[in-house]
Order: structure tokens, then sequence, then C-alpha cells
């Protein structure tokens, strides 16, 4: 059968990164960039998705993505094929009440 994944414990990542408020769905890519959403941080609207590089921790602000990932819903669930750059997140901009993948390239 399959190993059991061996997780560590989670920890703040500091306030570059970590607000008060929620930080959800992390997702690093092959290229060492951790891609996560707040609602803590000002953006377009909600959730929004930001990034940064696993090596800068702690000594570079986190970047906002652009307009084409955010909107001013929540947009979270960001994840990308660094290579392909083929992409998918999830969002509520087309039906308020209603989270659905968006793909991307």
């Amino acid at each position: 059968g399959m190993a059991e994944p061996n997780w560590s414990n989670p920890e703040n990542l500091g306030p570059l990164v970590n607000t008060s408020s929620d930080e959800i769905y992390p997702f690093i890519d092959g290229l060492g960039d951790l891609y996560f959403s707040s609602n803590g941080k000002v953006g377009f609207g909600d959730f929004d998705v930001w990034n940064v590089h696993l090596d800068s921790l702690g000594q570079s602000e986190p970047k906002l993505l652009g307009a084409r990932i955010n909107s001013s819903f929540d947009d979270f669930g960001y994840i990308i094929h660094s290579k392909s750059g083929l992409g998918t997140l999830f969002s509520n901009r087309d039906a308020k009440d209603n989270y659905a993948p968006i793909r991307f390239q």
C-alpha cells in the first residue's frame, strides 16, 4: 500500500504572511513559490490569492496576484503547474452562492 505522508505541525509564517484574519489553501509549486489566499490583507475583495518565494519568507512582502486571478469576490484554492502554466482556482465571482473552478494558462 501507499505510505502515509509524514506531515509536520503547521507553523506561523510571521506577520508578512499571517494576519489576524484567515489564510487558507496554501500551495507550494515546484519552484518553491508559496501561494495562499487571505482575507486579512488589502486586495481586490474578500479572499485574494497572494504568493511569496519560500526563500524570502519573513524578508519580502507577499505579492498580490493580478485581476486575471483575483476578483472582488472570494478567490482561493490556487494551484499551478510551474512548467506548463496551467492552473485552477475556485471563485464565486460568477454566482455569489456558488464556488466554481476556473481554469487558466
